[in-house]
């Protein structure tokens, strides 16, 4: 997917003033419920997530983008640490895309996020909770940009709303880190 030269000049314009340090970007995508897709099983386990988030953290620039809005989308788990937040809504796709286009690595789990990084050829970490694994849905854009995908022990491909898939989310931290 290109990216305007413009977008992504109105977006450094925008982190630019804040103090990035020097270290490269992260678009971090937090696990996040709505009205709309109230999947649970879908996504990956919070503490897991968090924990391979936490790893790596202290080595970027964190962004996160979300959509959060009281009674539509929430934050599952503990709201990770980041730098910098765009967790209202504040990014049109323009922005969306510019920012995955300039970071070093997108962290998410499944859902769109890993989709626009492989788009824009960013190098995405993808953790997944059950209804889906890599095999059926990001491996066809890994091509696109370096994709490491983290899944459960136990991936479930049910891609059914009703299966609850819970018990197959556990995800063996050493291997995985």
């Amino acid at each position: 997917l290109p990216v305007p030269k413009a977008w992504r000049e109105k977006l450094r314009k925008l982190i630019g003033n804040k103090n990035v340090r020097g270290k490269p970007i992260m678009a971090y995508r937090p696990i996040t419920l709505n009205t709309a897709w109230n999947c649970a099983p879908r996504s990956p386990d919070w503490k897991a997530y968090a924990a391979l988030y936490q790893h790596i953290r202290d080595r970027f620039f964190v962004v996160s983008v979300a959509d959060l809005k009281v009674g539509k989308e929430w934050i599952v788990g503990a709201e990770q640490s980041v730098d910098l937040k765009f967790n209202h809504g504040e990014l049109d796709f323009e922005m969306l895309a510019a920012l995955f286009a300039e970071a070093d690595l997108a962290f998410c789990n499944a859902g769109f996020s890993p989709i626009l990084a492989q788009a824009v050829g960013t190098p995405s970490i993808t953790v997944y909770g059950g209804h889906e694994s890599s095999k059926t849905t990001n491996s066809a854009g890994a091509h696109l940009a370096p994709s490491l995908f983290i899944e459960p022990d136990k991936p479930c491909d049910c891609h059914a709303w009703g299966h609850a898939c819970e018990k197959l989310k556990q995800i063996t931290l050493p291997p995985a880190l």
